[in-house]
């Protein structure tokens, strides 16, 4: 099957690229998601970091979200305007739904968060987890696992992982995926 633009959900632009020369999600879906979401399901973006899809599959209704968090250094969209934004629009979705959330999250989850990740996250110090608590209570409130913590990496990965040019940096994850907890 060769893809094309109609087979990918597509965040909006910014107004002012110069401002956010990094915003832009993507979802390409499936020929078989495709053809569930033209059977009655539904799709859409939250500005220019969210994109969503709804369908339904055999027994279950799936709401597939992604997203690209700025980094915690960005001042416009913040990390914090970008993850209200997601809490906001997690909130909308019937909580019967399976819930997965697919995306650059540019934050570390650390290891073993009762609930929230499983024991191939990365042990981080009290910086890195303050960091990370805005994520973490997030992801509480909408019930959300980072599956992608819970199976063991390939030897020498982490996951979905920023590698640096310089050697002498550990690999970090910054990449997950969230998935409701009822359904992990």
């Amino acid at each position: 099957h060769a893809y094309t633009p109609s087979d990918m959900i597509v965040s909006d632009l910014p107004k002012d690229p110069s401002k956010d020369p990094y915003a832009g999600v993507a979802l390409l879906l499936s020929p078989r998601v495709l053809r569930a979401v033209k059977e009655g399901g539904r799709s859409g973006c939250v500005g220019t970091r969210i994109v969503w899809v709804r369908f339904t599959a055999r027994t279950k209704t799936y709401t597939i979200v992604g997203v690209y968090m700025p980094t915690m250094t960005r001042k416009a969209p913040t990390h914090n305007e970008v993850l209200q934004e997601l809490q906001k629009f997690l909130q909308t979705i019937p909580k019967r739904d399976c819930v997965i959330v697919l995306g650059d999250m540019n934050v570390q989850l650390p290891r073993l968060t009762p609930g929230v990740t499983g024991k191939y996250a990365r042990r981080l110090n009290k910086k890195q987890t303050k960091k990370a608590m805005p994520m973490i209570n997030m992801m509480r409130e909408q019930r959300l696992w980072a599956a992608s913590t819970s199976r063991k990496p390939k030897r020498g990965r982490t996951g979905a992982t920023y590698i640096p040019f310089n050697k002498s940096y550990q690999p970090t994850q910054i990449d997950y995926t969230l998935i409701t907890t009822k359904h992990k």
